[in-house]
C-alpha cells in the first residue's frame, strides 16, 4: 500500500527562470469543462481558468467518474480540453453511491494507480498542486513530486482520515483503526514531501501543520473557498421565477439559508433544531433554505419532517443561486439556542439588519470573491514555483 512509484526518479537541474509555468492541479472531485461543456467551476476550475489566461501551461487531473452526479462521464483515460483550452486528463476508477463508502475507498485506490501509469508520459510540471483528499492519489502525487524536484503543495479540502471516525461508535472506531492508521501513514508521507500546505481555513492549515508537527511558513497559505459572485448578463427567465416563486419565500420574513454538502463536515442539524425552537415559540417570521445533497440529506429530511418552516431545494445552478440570495446570518455551530437568539435580534432590529447585509456584502468582495482569492492562489504557486525552482532536461 506504501510502496514507492516504479521507475527511475530523474536528476534535477537548474534552468532559467520563466515567466510561463506548467501547472498540475490534481482534483478528481469537481465538474469539469470538457469537450465545449460549460459547467459552474469551483475551486481547482477557477484557478486552472486564472492560470491559463495569464499564459501558463495547464494541466487538470480529474476523474472520469463524476463526484457529484455519481455517474461515468467516460470510459478509460480521457485527454480533453476545456472550454478555454487548457488540458484535461481523465483517470478512471469504480462508480461509488455514496461519499464515504468502501467502493470511494477502491475509486481513490485506483485514481493513485492509473496517475502513476500515465504521470510519466506526460512533460514534467514546474509546480504542483494537489487535493487532499483524495489521501491515495496525494501520496503518489508527492512521490512523483519528490523524485524529480518538483515544488509540490497539498491542498487541504478536508480533513481525511479523521473525518471518519468522528461521531462514530467504539466499535466502528477499532473496526476501522488499521484502514485508518494506513491511509495517516500515506496522508503524513504526502505532507511530508510537500513543498507547502494551502487550505480552506485556518482551522484546516492547523491540522496538517499539526499532523507536520511543524509551524507554518511562508509557503503555507489559507485561501477560501472562494464564489463567482459576477451578476449574471441576463435576468431569471420565466421557468426559474416559476421556481422561485414556488419556493413561497416572501420578502418580510427572515430567510436563514446553507448552501453547500449535507455531510460530517457541515453541522446542519443546528439550523434544523433552530427551526423547531423557532415554530415553537410561534416565531413565524423565520424561514430555513437548505440547499445542496450528501450523504446525511435522508437523515436531515428525516429531522426536518413536519417543520414547516425548513425548506429544502436540491441542488442549485448559479442561475438559481442569484435568484435567491438576498439573507445571510452567522452562528456558533453546535449554538442553537445562540442562533434562536441572533434570529430573534435580526427580526426585531431592521436597521441592524441592513446594516449587516451592507456589511456581508463588503465581506464577500474582500475575503470571498473567487476573482481575487484564487489570482491570489495563482501568484502563491508561481512564488513557490520560483523560489524553490529545480527541473530537469524536458
Amino acid at each position: 500500500m506504501l510502496a514507492p512509484m516504479a521507475g527511475r526518479c530523474l536528476p534535477a537541474s537548474r534552468r532559467t527562470p520563466s515567466t510561463t509555468m506548467r501547472v498540475w492541479i490534481i482534483q478528481t472531485g469537481e465538474p469539469t469543462p470538457v469537450f465545449g461543456q460549460k459547467t459552474r467551476l469551483y475551486r481547482a476550475g477557477m484557478l486552472a481558468e486564472i492560470l491559463h489566461s495569464a499564459g501558463h501551461k495547464v494541466t487538470w487531473w480529474s476523474a472520469t467518474f463524476d463526484h457529484t452526479e455519481k455517474t461515468h462521464r467516460f470510459k478509460g483515460f480521457t485527454r480533453a480540453l476545456s472550454v478555454s483550452g487548457y488540458e484535461i486528463l481523465l483517470l478512471p476508477g469504480c462508480a461509488y453511491k455514496q461519499n464515504v463508502c468502501v467502493r470511494r475507498m477502491v475509486n481513490h485506490a485506483q485514481l493513485a494507480l492509473s496517475f502513476e501509469r500515465h504521470c510519466r508520459r506526460e512533460p514534467p510540471p514546474d509546480v504542483v498542486l494537489c487535493a487532499m483528499p483524495p489521501i491515495e492519489l496525494c501520496y503518489r502525487v508527492g512521490v512523483y513530486a519528490r523524485c524529480h524536484g518538483i515544488p509540490f503543495i497539498v491542498d487541504i479540502r478536508d480533513l481525511w482520515p479523521d473525518v471518519f471516525v468522528l461521531g462514530r461508535r467504539r466499535a466502528f472506531r477499532a473496526a476501522a483503526a488499521l484502514p485508518i492508521f494506513l491511509l495517516n501513514r500515506m496522508l503524513l508521507s504526502a505532507l511530508r514531501a510537500a513543498t507547502g500546505l494551502t487550505a480552506v481555513s485556518d482551522s484546516y492549515l492547523n491540522w496538517g501543520l499539526t499532523k507536520l508537527g511543524r509551524s507554518g511558513s511562508s509557503h503555507d497559505r489559507v485561501f477560501k473557498l472562494g464564489y463567482d459572485g459576477t451578476p449574471l448578463q441576463t435576468p431569471p427567465d420565466e421557468a426559474t421565477k416559476r421556481w422561485a416563486a414556488s419556493l413561497g419565500l416572501r420578502k418580510d420574513r427572515i430567510n436563514c439559508w446553507f448552501v453547500g454538502t449535507f455531510g460530517k463536515s457541515y453541522n446542519v442539524r443546528t439550523l434544523i433544531e433552530a427551526a423547531r425552537s423557532l415554530l415553537e415559540q410561534h416565531a413565524v417570521r423565520f424561514r430555513f433554505i437548505l440547499s445542496g445533497k450528501g450523504d446525511d440529506e435522508a437523515a436531515l429530511r428525516k429531522q426536518a419532517c413536519g417543520l414547516e418552516n425548513v425548506l429544502f431545494t436540491g441542488w442549485l445552478d448559479k442561475r438559481k443561486l442569484f435568484t435567491l440570495m438576498n439573507c445571510g446570518v452567522a452562528y456558533d455551530a453546535d449554538d442553537t439556542i445562540g442562533l434562536v437568539a441572533a434570529m430573534h435580534r435580526l427580526a426585531d432590529d431592521p436597521a441592524l439588519l441592513a446594516t449587516m447585509r451592507k456589511n456581508s456584502r463588503r465581506l464577500y468582495t474582500a475575503e470571498f470573491d473567487s476573482k481575487v482569492i484564487y489570482r491570489q492562489m495563482a501568484d502563491h504557486l508561481e512564488r513557490t514555483a520560483e523560489a524553490t525552482r529545480t527541473t530537469f532536461t524536458r
